[in-house]
């Protein structure tokens, strides 16, 4: 029988992600777009984060939980895997743009997505984005945006599968590497000095 097509996600180019990223402000759940469009968390992840677990002054966030939800149900979870939990630092964008977002917000503390259930805010994200003519993205597939960003950047697979909390490094490889051709020219050329 024939093999089937692998798995290849939606995502997002560098161009509209940032085009996302700026079409996002003044929503509020801007925080928790910022969040897995910097960091690639799982939606449940990003949902899970409270104010008070951001450090302003170096960027830590740490991922220690995901926030799930079942019809009639919404619970804290551990991590999906083993090398969920993990320590993961914004970049200086995401940093600077969170912190306005919490000063003008009066400093909060408790969930970033407030009290709403993780369908309800998937829902507003959504919504917004439709309204304001963005590029059309899942919470699941932001995740894999940065996962396909960070290898095009040229991310080694072992620290790509690190901060995305895979457990197995093969994940990581089997969803994020594909062959560029720029790669495969600069693999080229390094075996051609060899041979000529």
């Amino acid at each position: 029988e024939p093999r089937r097509p692998a798995y290849r996600p939606e995502t997002l180019t560098q161009r509209r992600l940032k085009r996302l990223i700026r079409g996002m402000v003044g929503c509020r759940y801007e925080a928790t777009v910022i969040l897995s469009a910097a960091l690639g968390l799982r939606p449940g992840e990003a949902y899970y984060v409270k104010w008070e677990q951001v450090n302003w002054r170096t960027g830590l966030v740490p991922i220690r939980g995901s926030l799930q939800q079942v019809p009639g149900l919404v619970y804290e979870s551990p991590v999906k895997t083993a090398k969920g939990e993990r320590d993961l630092y914004l970049p200086a964008w995401a940093l600077d743009r969170l912190h306005q977002i919490w000063v003008a917000l009066g400093r909060p503390r408790g969930r970033i997505i407030g009290d709403l259930t993780p369908s309800q805010v998937s829902y507003r994200i959504q919504k917004w984005i439709r309204d304001h003519r963005l590029p059309r993205i899942t919470m699941k597939n932001l995740r894999h945006t940065w996962g396909t960003i960070a290898a095009q950047a040229g991310v080694a697979i072992q620290d790509c599968a690190a901060m995305m909390g895979h457990s197995d490094i093969q994940t990581t490889y089997r969803y994020y590497y594909a062959l560029t051709q720029a790669q495969a020219k600069r693999a080229q050329r390094r075996v051609a000095r060899r041979v000529m």
